[in-house]
């Protein structure tokens, strides 16, 4: 992921913050005239097209990253204190924190999907305030160079009071938890349009999620950091249900032992969900039981519809 600088004024800066309704915050640092002028010589030539654009490293290498350490190498005897509570989170709880307050569950859920289980590892002290911009700040706060502490003065330039969205109901959970419901009710009635509206519904959910997995197997395999490896969502969105509902209408035998090993593995996932040293996101909790239930429904379905299907019946029915 090639990311890249851009230069601007800062009355545009904060026209941009202003019409995002997000919050802006100054820190007057404790720099001599020559610190602040060397300081001001980096940025520009970090700015040249020569050098503004680099390989983003998600927890390592981003413009948080770059902001606080270009700063810090201007400062003699530059020391950070602690600023991690005990426990200390790790890089997904951190980011969490960000989304919870503004209510972003439909991002968090995407971000819990994609990264792999390398974001749940606790971050040091140092790694942790140079990865986020709030602990930036709260870092500069507790710093300290030979001049003294490192931060004057704060002011607050732009300040928004948090707006609750009227549509906070319309979460992951609730959405995974009423097409569960939904997939029940249909499974119940016995009626033509209900199994042909459930054959629809499989196919959809099997395709989408083997789309997911698809996205997730690529990320893997050619991001550039380590930040999607070792995802364990994989194993509940995998790549070959796009295979498998090709297949729905003609029934081979393999098929029902396919929706029994997807419903198995969906199922392990759901049991030891508060376990597994990857965090989930409990959206999936839902998603899971709809993955168990209509794996283990098509499963039956098949074998059954294999035992006895008549000459010209669809055997989906």
């Amino acid at each position: 992921m090639v990311y890249s600088l851009e230069a601007q004024t800062f009355g545009d800066f904060m026209t941009e913050y202003e019409v995002e309704h997000r919050d802006v915050v100054a820190q007057a640092l404790n720099l001599t005239c020559e610190q602040k002028k060397n300081l001001y010589e980096a940025l520009r030539q970090n700015a040249d097209d020569k050098n503004r654009f680099y390989n983003y490293q998600f927890y390592a290498d981003n413009c948080t990253t770059r902001a606080g350490k270009m700063i810090a190498a201007q400062c003699q005897s530059f020391q950070l204190e602690n600023i991690l509570p005990d426990p200390s989170p790790t890089y997904r709880q951190m980011i969490h924190i960000y989304l919870d307050r503004q209510q972003q569950y439909w991002p968090e859920l995407g971000i819990d999907l994609l990264l792999g289980s390398n974001l749940d590892k606790k971050p040091g002290n140092e790694q942790a305030i140079y990865f986020l911009p709030d602990y930036l700040m709260v870092g500069f706060d507790h710093a300290h160079t030979s001049r003294g502490p490192l931060v004057l003065r704060k002011e607050i330039l732009l300040r928004f009071s948090k707006v609750t969205s009227d549509k906070v109901w319309l979460t992951p959970v609730f959405v995974f938890s009423f097409l569960f419901v939904l997939s029940i009710l249909l499974s119940l009635i016995r009626k033509v349009y209900a199994q042909k509206t459930l054959l629809i519904f499989d196919v959809v959910l099997f395709s989408l999620l083997g789309l997911v997995g698809l996205v997730m197997l690529y990320v893997w395999l050619f991001r550039v950091d380590e930040v999607c490896r070792n995802n364990i969502n994989i194993v509940w969105a995998l790549p070959t249900h796009l295979v498998a509902v090709f297949f729905l209408a003609r029934n081979p035998a393999w098929l029902k032992y396919y929706f029994l090993i997807t419903a198995i593995l969906s199922a392990v996932l759901l049991l030891g969900f508060r376990w597994w040293p990857q965090q989930m996101n409990i959206a999936l909790v839902p998603m899971l039981m709809i993955i168990v239930f209509r794996s283990s429904h098509l499963f039956l379905k098949l074998n059954h519809a294999k035992d006895h299907q008549l000459p010209g019946k669809d055997p989906r029915l």
